[in-house]
């Protein structure tokens, strides 16, 4: 009898010693499945972050293609406009491969139309180029004209010219200033050229700058002074253009050589501190990227 009842007492021991180890052992089991259930969902989180990083990073690159491929579709009818743009594309490159900017830390859009006001799209401000950079914010505009130019004579500094304004423009102010232009055409022994006056594209430049600014404050991007530049583009020799400036304007930068150009953007970037973010300069480049499209 005790034998029997020691036996049953036993195998109850060793019962319990069984379910004991058995729950361990699945309590074991499931810890062990829910911990590669929370690394196989890191590891899919991580792909998935990874995935829409890349995904991210695509379409980016293919929307900067997108946005020049459309500029130079934009600019592709004016020859002059495409050699700027390609200077200031070059001017880039230097500047990064110099280790003075990041990519994005200029961005250049070539032949854009900016808005006059809020309330219609429809009347625009045709830009040349409108460069963004952290160090300021520009718009560039192209003469086309060739032969030699003279910018920036009034009645006041004609000289011996002054008989041309007071002729052409006998209301015109004293102090108001022309460009006047003179283009050889002789061929041969026939002596032959062709002279005109144009206004001074400076007005035309600051109040194109003046609009931009504008715009870019109505959608809220808070931007300092936009700096306009006039470019008097790209002459092969002297023959084709050459270029005297006699202008007294202090606020309008003006350069009629390529290697100007290029000296006054890496002096920007040289001595003068960040103005903006790149974050910044993305956001105002969509903008204007934007109303483009539209119009």
């Amino acid at each position: 009898m005790g034998i029997a009842v020691t036996v049953i007492i036993a195998l109850i021991i060793i019962g319990a010693v069984i379910l004991i180890q058995r729950d361990q052992y699945l309590k074991k089991v499931r810890q062990y499945d829910r911990k590669m259930e929370e690394e196989i969902e890191g590891k899919s989180s991580q792909y998935r972050e990874d995935i829409q990083a890349i995904r991210g990073k695509y379409e980016e690159e293919k929307g900067k293609l997108t946005d020049y491929i459309y500029h130079l579709e934009k600019i592709s009818r004016e020859p002059e406009e495409m050699k700027t743009h390609e200077l200031l594309r070059s001017i880039k490159n230097d500047l990064v491969e110099a280790n003075k900017i990041a990519v994005d830390e200029m961005l250049i859009s070539g032949h854009v139309y900016v808005p006059l006001d809020e309330r219609s799209e429809l009347s625009t401000r045709q830009v040349d180029h409108v460069v963004l950079t952290t160090r300021g914010l520009y718009v560039l505009e192209t003469q086309k004209w060739k032969g030699h130019i003279i910018h920036g004579v009034s009645k006041h500094n004609a000289g011996t010219l002054d008989f041309v304004l007071d002729t052409l423009y006998p209301d015109l102010e004293e102090d108001v200033e022309t460009t006047m232009v003179f283009q050889n055409t002789s061929r041969g022994h026939v002596r032959s050229g062709t002279f005109e006056v144009h206004d001074s594209p400076i007005e035309h430049a600051k109040a194109t700058a003046s609009i931009t600014e504008n715009f870019l404050r109505r959608e809220k991007h808070n931007p300092g002074e936009v700096t306009p530049i006039i470019f008097f583009g790209h002459s092969n020799t002297q023959d084709d253009r050459f270029v005297q400036d006699v202008s007294v304007d202090a606020f309008t930068h003006r350069f009629t050589t390529e290697a100007a150009l290029r000296a006054f953007f890496h002096e920007q970037f040289s001595q003068n501190e960040p103005l903006y973010s790149q974050e910044q300069l993305y956001q105002m480049e969509r903008s204007i990227i934007t109303t483009n499209y539209v119009s």
